[in-house]
């Protein structure tokens, strides 16, 4: 032990070795047809023009503990709903009408809309304008708290 700084104290230490299942937060899943249900309420309800309400059913309960397939088909239904809301006044109200938990959430969405592409090329965009409102709005508190949640949707 003559040169102690360089031994490798975590190598030594076995209750430090985490693993990628360590870290996924235990959260039950929604059942299937449950979550197909919320989906096409989320539909209807932007369809018959009330955004606000769409995306807070959509924003209250996130299928964390669901499949990634699952997940990526919710994410897919709020990206319609996002895209069909273009208007940057209307993003402001509709950010504002959203509680903080909600918020949070819709940022978790817009960088899981982004990163896989789920508006298309056409309507980035759009997806990049409700960002900018909302973190204009929230500030990069939502952001912060994205980055550090270890649950994913």
């Amino acid at each position: 032990m003559e040169d102690w700084r360089r031994i490798d104290i975590d190598a030594l230490n076995t209750d430090s070795k985490l693993t990628a299942e360590d870290l996924k937060p235990n959260i039950a899943a929604i059942p299937a047809n449950q979550l197909q249900t919320i989906q096409q309420k989320i539909l209807l309800l932007q369809s018959t023009g009330q955004p606000v309400e769409a995306l807070r059913l959509a924003l209250t309960q996130p299928p964390y503990g669901n499949s990634d397939s699952e997940k990526d088909a919710y994410a897919k239904a709020l990206s319609d709903v996002l895209v069909y809301n273009k208007n940057v006044n209307d993003i402001k109200d509709i950010v504002l009408q959203l509680d903080k938990a909600q918020q949070d959430n819709l940022v978790k969405y817009l960088y899981k809309i982004m990163n896989q592409g789920l508006a298309g090329s056409v309507n980035s965009g759009v997806i990049l304008n409700w960002y900018d409102q909302l973190t204009e709005i929230t500030g990069l508190g939502p952001v912060v708290r994205y980055l550090s949640d270890r649950r994913t949707v």
